[in-house]
């Protein structure tokens, strides 16, 4: 696997110019990895949604009477 010099402080420009070095099997690998951890993280978060606005329709007092 070929290493990639980067600073300590990653820009989005960084990370790009590292993946540009990437010979094609490992950008595929990469670009795969990247397309599952995406799903994953979409997926949570639509997960995460549905169970704040169950929580706020559960959670209010019932109306006085």
């Amino acid at each position: 696997m070929p290493t990639v010099q980067a600073p300590v402080q990653l820009t989005v420009e960084h990370l790009i110019t590292a993946v540009k070095q990437l010979p094609p099997a490992e950008l595929r690998a990469f670009t795969q990895r990247f397309a599952e951890w995406q799903e994953r993280d979409n997926k949570q978060e639509d997960e995460e949604a549905a169970l704040m606005a169950y929580v706020r329709a559960n959670s209010s007092l019932p109306a006085v009477e």
